[in-house]
C-alpha cells in the first residue's frame, strides 16, 4: 500500500501555489471594481461574485506551458430574461473593453472571456424572471437557463463537512485524473457534473486517502451500468434545481469512455498493487516514486506465495467467474496488541498474534450482489487448531471483513462479489505473516 504521505504530497503539489492564489485574487478584485463603478454599466451591475471550482475551492493548478488558471465572475444585472442574451453579453463585452488592459476580450456562448498571462476569466451576467430567479443565457440559441451559484457553492460547503472535510480534497484527485486520461475528441464528466457524481458516490467513512481514491473510482465505474448498457446518459441531478440534469449535455460515448478509463485502472491496481509506480500510471508523473527502499523491510517467510495457495483445505469458489481478470483490490489496517494502528502491505512484515486486522474491498456497489470472503490459514499451529479455507461473510460494516491473529504462520483472504449466480467482482489474496 502506498504511503498516506505520499497522497497528502500530491494533494499539496497539485494544489495551487500561494502566488497562483494572490495573483487571480488581484484579478478578479479588479474587474468586478471595474464592472461596480463603469460609467457604462453601472446602472446595469447589481452584484458581482465569484462561482465554479475556484469559489468552491476545489480548483487544481495549471499545468506548466500548457492550461490557464480559469476563474468565474457571475454578474447579476438588472436584465430580465425578455432581453435577448447577445445583447446581454455585447453589452458587457462592450464595458469590459472600456479598460484597455482586458482588450483580449471574446464573447463566448454564456459568458465574456478575458484572457490575460496565465488566466482566463469567465464573466457570466445574468438575468432575472419576475420571480427574482437567475438565469444563465445562450448566445447560440437564444434562451435562458434556470442557475444558482450560490446554492452550488452552499451545497459544495455542506458534503465537505458532511464527509469529515475530506470531500474536496478528493474532487481535485479526481480532477487531476480527468486532466491526465480524457481524450481530446472525448468529453468526460467535468466541473459542477463531476462534483456531483462524486458527491454521490462517495466512500464508506474512517478509510485513508488512498483508500477513498479506489473506492469512489469503483463506486463510479459502477453505478450508472444499467443507463450505459441501455445506451443512454445518466440523470445527474442538479443540488441546486430539482430536476435539472447536469449530464444533459454529455454523450453516451463520452461516459461510456469515462468508465472504461476507470475500470482499467482498477485492474491495475487489481493486478500490479498499490505501488506508487501503479498510481503515476493513474495519477500522472506529479505522483510521489516513493522509497525504493521500502520493500527492503519485509521479513523472509518460510512459505511461499504460491505454497500457500495450494493447501488442500482451500474451497473452491462454486460460482463462474464472468470476470477474467481481478477487478477489486484489498487494503488492510492493522491495530497491535499495543494499540498502535497502521496499513497493511501485501506479504509484509509479520505482525504478532493477537493483532486486529480490518480487510476492506474497494470495487463499487453491485445491486443484488453479495459479498463473500475466502479466508484461508497455514502452518502448523493453525492446521492443528483452526483450519480455515471456507467462505465468510462481511462482519465489519456492509463490505469490510474484521480478522484477529491467533497463530502462526502465513494467512490470506480473497474477496468475491456474487449476483445472479456469478462472480461479478473478485481480488487477488490478501497475504499477511504472523509470528
Amino acid at each position: 500500500m502506498t504511503n498516506n504521505a505520499d497522497f497528502e504530497s500530491f494533494l499539496k503539489d497539485i494544489n495551487p501555489s500561494k502566488s497562483t492564489i494572490d495573483e487571480a485574487s488581484r484579478l478578479h478584485r479588479n474587474l468586478r471594481e471595474h464592472l461596480r463603478t463603469c460609467d457604462s454599466y453601472k446602472n446595469t451591475h447589481v452584484d458581482t461574485y465569484l462561482s465554479g471550482s475556484y469559489a468552491k475551492q476545489t480548483f487544481i493548478r495549471p499545468k506548466k506551458d500548457s492550461d490557464s488558471c480559469d476563474i468565474d465572475i457571475i454578474v447579476e444585472t438588472t436584465h430580465s430574461i425578455d432581453d435577448s442574451p447577445y445583447t446581454v453579453l455585447y453589452e458587457l463585452e462592450k464595458a469590459i473593453r472600456e479598460r484597455s488592459c482586458y482588450k483580449s476580450t471574446r464573447i463566448q456562448t454564456h459568458s465574456v472571456g478575458v484572457d490575460m498571462a496565465n488566466f482566463h476569466l469567465d464573466i457570466v451576467p445574468l438575468a432575472k424572471d419576475e420571480d427574482g430567479l437567475l438565469y444563465i443565457g445562450s448566445r447560440t440559441d437564444g434562451t435562458w437557463k434556470r442557475t444558482d451559484p450560490k446554492g452550488h457553492i452552499s451545497w459544495s460547503t455542506e458534503v465537505n463537512q458532511g464527509f469529515d472535510n475530506n470531500y474536496k480534497p478528493l474532487v481535485k484527485i479526481m480532477k487531476w485524473w480527468r486532466r491526465e486520461h480524457c481524450p481530446s475528441w472525448v468529453k468526460f464528466p467535468k466541473g459542477i457534473t463531476l462534483e456531483k457524481m462524486i458527491a454521490d458516490n462517495l466512500p464508506e467513512a474512517g478509510l485513508n486517502i488512498e483508500e477513498r481514491v479506489m473506492q469512489t473510482m469503483a463506486n463510479l465505474a459502477t453505478a450508472y451500468v444499467d443507463e450505459l448498457e441501455s445506451h443512454g446518459v445518466p440523470f445527474i441531478e442538479d443540488p441546486a434545481i430539482s430536476g435539472n440534469n447536469l449530464a444533459a449535455k454529455y454523450q453516451h460515448s463520452d461516459f461510456s469512455q469515462f468508465v472504461e478509463k476507470l475500470n482499467q485502472h482498477l485492474t491495475l491496481l487489481a493486478e500490479n498493487g498499490t505501488s506508487n509506480d501503479t498510481w503515476k500510471t493513474i495519477l500522472g508523473d506529479n505522483f510521489p516514486t516513493g522509497d525504493a527502499s521500502a520493500g527492503s523491510m519485509s521479513l523472509v517467510k518460510a512459505m511461499s506465495q504460491d505454497a500457500a495457495l495450494k493447501v488442500g483445505h482451500r474451497q473452491k469458489l462454486a460460482y463462474p467467474m464472468q470476470a477474467p481478470k481481478p477487478n477489486a483490490t484489498i487494503t488492510a489496517t492493522v491495530t497491535l496488541p499495543s494499540g498502535e494502528s497502521f496499513d497493511l502491505v501485501n506479504d509484509g512484515p509479520a505482525i504478532p498474534k493477537g493483532s486486529k486486522v480490518v480487510y476492506r474491498v474497494n470495487c463499487g456497489p453491485v445491486k443484488g450482489g453479495s459479498v463473500k470472503w475466502q479466508v484461508t490459514n497455514t502452518g502448523e499451529e493453525a492446521l492443528r487448531v483452526c483450519r480455515r479455507g471456507g467462505f465468510e461473510i462481511p462482519n465489519e460494516g456492509k463490505t469490510s471483513r474484521r480478522e484477529e491473529t491467533a497463530y502462526t504462520g502465513k494467512h490470506y483472504v480473497q474477496c468475491f462479489v456474487v449476483r445472479k449466480g456469478y462472480c461479478v467482482r473478485w481480488s487477488n489474496p490478501f497475504f499477511i505473516n504472523v509470528e
